[in-house]
């Protein structure tokens, strides 16, 4: 009788070669790419990008309605959050399935319109969102594009004193086992 060896606990690539690994620095000086991004495009359902690195993409998608842009704000991506499977078997270990991955946005240009406009965000789901990296001398302009369902919590932050801003606290979420693939930005 034959019995049947598969490793149930390892994925179907689990064994396979990885892609190569990029160890140089794009331009000589360069230490490093600074963080954060100024814009982010929300990409409304039923409608897709060709090329996420396309400005001109965006602004057409923006202005036919299908995307919205929101400029000079500040966002970052923080770290995700494993969702874990159990073991198929008694003497296995769990497994890492997908990832909740969450973007935080602070946006200062606080007013009625804005505040609608978040008001209704929130109410919704997107089919995808990009995010304009801040640029480091030297290197190539970068966006991080999410292509999975999104959703947007939204808050205007009113301080209790006037030495503070006004402020909308905005937190993207999406679920993907995979980080956000960056392109370059033209």
């Amino acid at each position: 009788m034959a019995y049947n060896t598969t490793d149930y606990n390892c994925a179907d690539d689990g064994c396979a070669s990885l892609p190569d690994y990029n160890e140089t620095i794009e331009t000589c000086g360069a230490v490093g790419r600074l963080g954060g991004a100024s814009t982010l495009y929300l990409l409304f359902c039923g409608y897709g990008i060709n090329d996420p690195g396309d400005t001109a993409e965006w602004d057409a998608l923006v202005t036919a309605g299908k995307a919205a842009r929101l400029s000079n704000i500040k966002l970052g991506m923080a770290a995700p959050s494993a969702i874990e499977s159990d073991p198929t078997t008694s003497c296995g270990t769990k497994k890492i399935i997908n990832y909740t991955r969450t973007a935080q946005v602070e946006d200062f240009k606080v007013t009625p319109d804005n505040t609608y406009f978040y008001s209704q965000a929130k109410k919704r789901d997107f089919e995808g969102a990009a995010f304009v990296e801040c640029t480091t001398s030297g290197l190539t302009a970068l966006v991080t594009f999410i292509d999975a369902d999104i959703s947007l919590a939204a808050y205007r932050d009113l301080p209790n004193t006037n030495e503070n801003l006004q402020k909308y606290v905005v937190e993207i979420s999406w679920k993907d086992i995979d980080d956000p693939l960056q392109y370059n930005f033209s």
